[in-house]
């Protein structure tokens, strides 16, 4: 009677193993056809070609660009701590390693990426920069003055996530594929690439009274999608939003960019400037939060941390630029703003230094820090909801494609429009099963390009 208990304990267990291998089989063949799901607008944006709907697009763009074949740890990784850190780990050790040895990127013909940096002071005395990229190929060379001529150039400009800049790895490598498409003699299209640099974020000063978030950082999208066009007035200007960027690149474009960018009768000054745009894990809902968020909240709190203690501890000492008149601009900026001076005085009364070290995580951040910053809202949790892009999804008439990974440790994709209906005639959401945070790693060792990488490529070139 033991022997069978044991025998047939055994023989479920093997059942139960045999059950979960071929789970895990057929939910990798399924993996590799149904882990793309699009959302398309009931209302369909006619856009630039003739015949060519906006649907047609984001379809050509999907099909152009290879199936995303997710990580070979995609099975061990549900709810996406790998594909968010895999990848950014070994890019980085990468770059460390081939940057000390002189050596191009991983499978590219660029040596090095740089930035030169303007410096924009708008209007409330604040500091906004972008970085525009430029490298030394390998191939530059090789491309003739006539074929840059035959060649369209368009402008590329990109907003980081929290506290980042343009140095941040998924930046880089975006960089990296535009400017190595620029230099291919074969390519149609040649591509300035810019990096808007926040508030406070990259070594900029907070020369003003309000820091990188709220309606302040849409405005600013807005100030550095105007200078890039009066840089390059002739150029098409496409827009990439990453995480938090993402979310407020898509109030920007439903706030600013209403018209379709294509209509010359629309006057200057309401026309979109922006031809299409495309962003990449954005929070859709503040309000939603995945089930493994705690872990990633106490994390993304400590860049926060160093962000304010940077600016409210040495604000004076913090590193700007080399440019004696560009200098001096910011530091006239900085003086002639009295609120900054308040603010300081406010932070340090009223919060303090140990309990912006004590917070444990974003949202008790905000709870210290949001008073001091934005007295227009009751609350925290009504800041919230009105900085959600969700809200504004019906808004949005540029031609914009949104990707979220349903297994994204930090941005819950249970946020995003779920309705044709709620979504503006521009819009399309699409949803990968696998891919992390700002990860879509492919292979075993992601150190090549990302899914959204060549996603993006892919998409503005059909325009």
């Amino acid at each position: 009677m033991t022997d069978l208990i044991i025998f047939s304990d055994g023989w479920k267990f093997f059942i139960f193993s045999l059950g979960i291998t071929l789970s895990l089989r057929s939910r990798l063949n399924q993996s590799k056809i149904e882990s793309l799901s699009i959302l398309l607008p009931s209302k369909i944006l006619s856009t630039i070609k003739s015949g060519t709907s906006f649907s047609e697009r984001v379809m050509a763009s999907i099909y152009k660009c290879t199936p995303y074949n997710s990580a070979v740890y995609t099975h061990l990784d549900y709810f996406g701590h790998l594909h968010t850190t895999v990848q950014f780990f070994l890019r980085n050790i990468a770059r460390i390693i081939l940057h000390s040895m002189q050596l191009s990127l991983p499978f590219s013909s660029i040596r090095s990426i740089a930035y030169n940096r303007e410096y924009l002071i708008l209007d409330d005395n604040s500091t906004i920069a972008i970085d525009w990229a430029y490298t030394r190929s390998y191939n530059d060379d090789n491309v003739s003055e006539s074929v840059k001529i035959q060649q369209e150039t368009c402008t590329v400009l990109i907003c980081h996530g929290i506290c980042g800049d343009s140095q941040a790895e998924y930046i880089i490598h975006l960089v990296e594929k535009l400017l190595s498409v620029s230099f291919n003699p074969a390519s149609r299209r040649r591509y300035e690439v810019a990096v808007m640099i926040s508030r406070g974020c990259g070594g900029l000063p907070l020369s003003s009274y309000d820091t990188f978030g709220g309606h302040s950082k849409i405005d600013d999208i807005h100030a550095a999608v105007c200078a890039v066009r009066d840089r390059y007035p002739n150029n098409k200007i496409f827009l990439l939003g990453f995480s938090l960027g993402g979310a407020f690149s898509l109030k920007y474009l439903a706030k600013y960019n209403v018209t379709d960018a294509t209509d010359s009768s629309s006057p200057i000054e309401n026309a979109a400037i922006v031809t299409a745009a495309m962003c990449v894990s954005p929070p859709w809902d503040f309000h939603k939060a995945t089930p493994v968020f705690p872990i990633w909240n106490f994390l993304l709190a400590f860049p926060l941390k160093q962000y304010f203690l940077r600016h409210f501890l040495w604000p004076l000492n913090t590193s700007t630029t080399n440019n004696e008149e560009s200098e001096q601009k910011i530091t006239s900026a900085m003086n002639a703003s009295e609120k900054r001076n308040e603010r300081n005085k406010k932070f340090l009364s009223s919060v303090g230094i140990w309990r912006v070290m004590m917070a444990m995580s974003l949202s008790q951040l905000d709870e210290l820090l949001y008073p001091i910053f934005d007295e227009s809202y009751q609350s925290v949790k009504c800041y919230y909801t009105a900085m959600s892009p969700v809200l504004d999804s019906h808004k949005i008439n540029t031609p914009t494609i949104v990707v979220n990974a349903i297994d994204d440790p930090v941005c819950c994709h249970t946020g995003a429009p779920d309705n044709p209906d709620d979504l503006g005639p521009g819009l399309a959401v699409i949803k990968t099963r696998f891919g992390g945070h700002l990860g879509f790693p492919e292979g075993l060792l992601p150190l090549k390009d990302a899914w959204t990488d060549r996603l993006a490529l892919e998409w503005f070139n059909q325009f």
